[in-house]
């Protein structure tokens, strides 16, 4: 206890900072001095990702914390200074790294109540009111930052603005003349194929190529033949199957597959998420194909070649996707890279641009200005955030977001209401756990070696709706940036954000 009678802010024999990993025992402030019982928090290293470059002490409050309630605690790059240190502490030091950082928060759907319940009677749910698109609060919002996964939001919403969200993507067998011995397997833009039979519930394996190859024997076997020949079509993409933005090691790594118009399982080789990928997606599904036409009785005449489907055909079986809003879904929850790419070709086909890399980055890049979104000094080098080079501010991302949650654009609102849920489910399922914004937020994470980036909505404690957008490049610290992050919108989540 210092001589003044105040409790000191750290364990006695710890650190005046705390390290990654550490617990560090303080006691809780309400920001009116009011102190509570002595509690145990994960605290990340110094906060070295800041705009400005400064660390801040952990448990260190900012004016804008000392508000007192109603305030919804300080925005990350804002916080005060390192406090100076004593004469027997002076060592040499060196200048903390400088990083970048944008931080957006939003008012979304929903007002305060007009009465204060007590909060046991509290129902958090969005009402309409005013208000919606107002920013709230920013800290190097026009900056342009590498936006890792959270570009999918970008992906997400021009797909649903684009294509039909209830379209699925078929996946064809047809024959030019009966009895001529060859069937063409035509890719759709499905990558989600079962190899047996489909799931009428699932998103990966809603279609299945035992399925498909039920009814083709079926078909074949009216007409008399037992041998064919299978040739693939999968022409609907363009250009190589690999970025060439994309880094060799994150294809080795299974982190994606050489896009194409069809594969199984997202191409992947075992059942782990990030398994090895097949080479050659598509070649590797019309062998699966051809391998379940002979366990149906019928005879396949050399290995499957591809050739382009003529004119004038006959459809011999087809299968279908799951629809696209539930693809977006499942791209944003499982922030899957592979699924992503996908959709953003057939983005570019809608457009009517080529179905290449290029095409579909300029695709998103033109639906998402459609969406009222100033995509002035957007660069898109991939339509994941896998690829090294995408630059998009933290204000583009939220106007996204905005757009998405906009009760006016109800075909968008799925891939808002599809993101990750704290604490439960997705990419969110082990962070929030236990904590205020858990089951209240839904957020796309994003994480490169040096990026880590979050990006959602969050209901807050008087039932009001906020968007933000936290994004911070070029860091050492990203799993501490993380921590920061999630006790961000905890306090988001916990505060009085209507006014």
């Amino acid at each position: 206890m210092h001589a003044d009678g105040r409790e000191p802010d750290r364990a006695p024999g710890t650190s005046r900072w705390a390290r990654a990993g550490r617990h560090e025992r303080r006691r809780d402030d309400d920001g009116l001095g009011r102190t509570g019982r002595w509690s145990r928090r994960r605290r990340p290293r110094a906060h070295r990702w800041l705009s400005r470059g400064r660390r801040v002490r952990p448990g260190a409050r900012s004016a804008d914390r000392r508000a007192g309630p109603g305030t919804c605690g300080a925005v990350p790059g804002r916080a005060g200074r390192r406090p100076r240190r004593s004469a027997d502490r002076r060592a040499p030091r060196t200048r903390p790294r400088r990083t970048h950082a944008g931080v957006v928060v939003g008012a979304g759907e929903g007002r305060r109540p007009r009465r204060r319940l007590p909060r046991h009677r509290q129902v958090r749910r969005p009402r309409p009111g005013p208000g919606h698109g107002e920013t709230l609060g920013s800290s190097g919002a026009s900056r342009l930052l590498a936006p890792a996964s959270t570009q999918k939001l970008l992906t997400g919403a021009a797909a649903l603005s684009v294509l039909d969200p209830e379209a699925t993507l078929p996946t064809r067998v047809v024959q030019s003349e009966v009895g001529d011995g060859l069937v063409y397997l035509q890719g759709g833009g499905d990558f989600l194929l079962a190899p047996g039979a489909g799931d009428p519930v699932a998103v990966n394996g809603r279609a299945g190529l035992g399925d498909l190859a039920d009814q083709v024997a079926a078909e074949l076997r009216l007409t008399g033949e037992t041998t064919v020949r299978v040739a693939l079509d999968d022409s609907l993409f363009d250009g190589s199957l690999v970025s060439p933005a994309w880094d060799e090691s994150v294809v080795n790594r299974g982190f994606v597959a050489p896009v194409t118009a069809l594969a199984v399982d997202a191409a992947r080789l075992d059942e782990e998420k990030y398994a090895q990928r097949a080479a050659d997606p598509s070649m590797a599904a019309a062998k699966t194909f051809a391998e379940a036409l002979e366990d149906r009785g019928i005879e396949v005449s050399g290995s499957p070649v591809r050739a382009t489907v003529p004119t004038g055909t006959t459809e011999l079986g087809s299968v279908s996707s799951a629809p696209v809003r539930q693809l977006v879904d499942y791209f944003l929850q499982e922030s899957d890279n592979s699924i992503t790419e996908v959709v953003g070709r057939l983005v570019a086909i809608e457009s009517g641009l080529p179905a290449t890399w290029t095409g579909a980055t300029r695709a998103v890049v033109a639906a998402t200005g459609r969406l009222g979104v100033d995509t002035t000094g957007m660069t898109l080098a991939d339509l994941s955030g896998l690829a090294d080079g995408s630059r998009v501010s933290a204000d583009q991302l939220g106007h996204v977001l905005q757009a998405m949650t906009n009760p006016e654009l109800d075909r968008l609102r799925s891939g808002a209401v599809g993101l990750p849920v704290g604490g439960l489910t997705g990419t969110l399922s082990e962070r929030f756990v236990g904590e205020p914004a858990a089951g209240l937020t839904r957020a796309k994470t994003g994480s490169l070696r040096d990026v880590t980036a979050l990006a959602g909505t969050v209901m807050t404690a008087d039932g009001r709706m906020l968007t933000y957008v936290i994004v911070v490049d070029d860091t050492k610290e990203p799993f501490g940036a993380m921590l920061i992050f999630d006790d961000f919108v905890d306090e988001l989540a916990s505060c009085g954000c209507g006014g």
